[in-house]
């Protein structure tokens, strides 16, 4: 669990474009709110 102003790891994933976007990339530009949607995209 990430508190909040507590620093999250970096990673990368693939953008709708299918570029890859690393968290790191937005440091002290942008806000970034990390959700997770388990079942999402899923029939359970």
């Amino acid at each position: 669990m990430v508190d909040v102003g507590q620093a999250a790891l970096d990673f990368t994933v693939m953008d709708h474009n299918q570029q890859q976007v690393t968290l790191s990339q937005f440091k002290g530009k942008k806000n970034v709110i990390l959700s997770c949607h388990v079942f999402s995209f899923t029939s359970g």
